[in-house]
């Protein structure tokens, strides 16, 4: 069962967050107001938001019971750090309090994207409507606690940008100075997902490869320092350095990508074909 809602006091017009409840069969696409500049509109819309979850979410009895959670302290909760400006990163002391008057449109989003998170269900979650993806094209997953490089993206990694050559198994220890764990935990508070362990995976893994459906956005073109950890080196012993990339957005990316072909169709079809002995497609795309 699929249902939009929108209010009266919301704008029908723009659509900023979802609301996703699998247990009751149902997605719901919230309309928020716009804008979203006062701590009158903030309080308003997350108290949308929970209105929307009262009627969809059918666990809630459930995580009261197992985890203590209920609608009257999520309310509670996030209507005192809308009214304080106060983000999540702030409560927990991850990052040291900002003086504001009120929160960021972008910042009341990640908090509400957070409030959903609180459930832990990763079933359930608030996201942005959005197809941002940043990246320094570098592939990398958690394994026991660590994050490790998988693999590198062809058209996005620059080789070169190290002292040392990266390689896969390599780890990721810090990014712009600071440890991968602090940042991981960071991140967790927003993750869609139900167990510590599974929440401190995606915190790790959101480091260098960011949706802007979860996470904020990222200034593509900005320089990211990392810090890896190699385990073999000519003496032996494990050696750490660092290399300098850029954020991309592969939605910007994507979007050159199908201007050029727009352009040149024939000259990049041609480029971009490898031999095969199959295709599929109407352009016969190599397999």
């Amino acid at each position: 069962m699929k249902k939009s809602l929108s209010y009266r006091y919301i704008s029908k017009t723009l659509a900023l967050l979802v609301i996703v409840a699998f247990q009751v069969l149902s997605t719901t696409t919230l309309a928020l107001a716009a804008p979203l500049d006062s701590i009158a509109d903030q309080v308003t819309a997350m108290k949308t938001i929970l209105a929307e979850l009262k009627v969809n979410y059918g666990m809630i009895k459930y995580k009261e019971k197992t985890l203590g959670i209920t609608y009257e302290g999520l309310e509670k909760k996030y209507e005192a750090l809308i009214t304080s400006a106060t983000t999540l990163e702030e409560k927990e002391h991850l990052r040291a309090p900002q003086k504001r008057t009120v929160l960021s449109r972008e910042e009341f989003e990640q908090l509400m994207i957070g409030l959903a998170s609180d459930l832990h269900d990763g079933h359930t979650n608030v996201t942005r409507k959005s197809l941002d993806y940043w990246t320094v094209g570098i592939h990398t997953a958690e394994v026991e606690g660590k994050l490790y490089v998988t693999g590198f993206e062809p058209k996005l990694f620059v080789p070169g940008s190290s002292l040392h050559p990266i390689a896969v198994g390599d780890e990721i220890i810090e990014v712009d100075g600071r440890p991968v764990a602090e940042l991981a935990r960071e991140n967790s508070i927003y993750a869609p997902s139900a167990t510590y362990r599974t929440r401190y995976q995606f915190g790790l893994e959101s480091i260098l490869n960011v949706s802007g459906k979860f996470m904020r956005s990222k200034r593509a073109g900005e320089v990211v320092r990392v810090k890896f950890r190699t385990p073999s080196s000519p003496n032996g012993a494990a050696a750490e350095f660092e290399g300098r990339y850029n954020w991309i957005n592969l939605k910007d990316k994507q979007k050159l990508e199908r201007a050029i072909v727009d352009l040149h169709p024939k000259s990049i079809n041609q480029q971009n074909a490898e031999p095969s002995d199959y295709s599929y497609g109407e352009r016969g795309t190599p397999s």
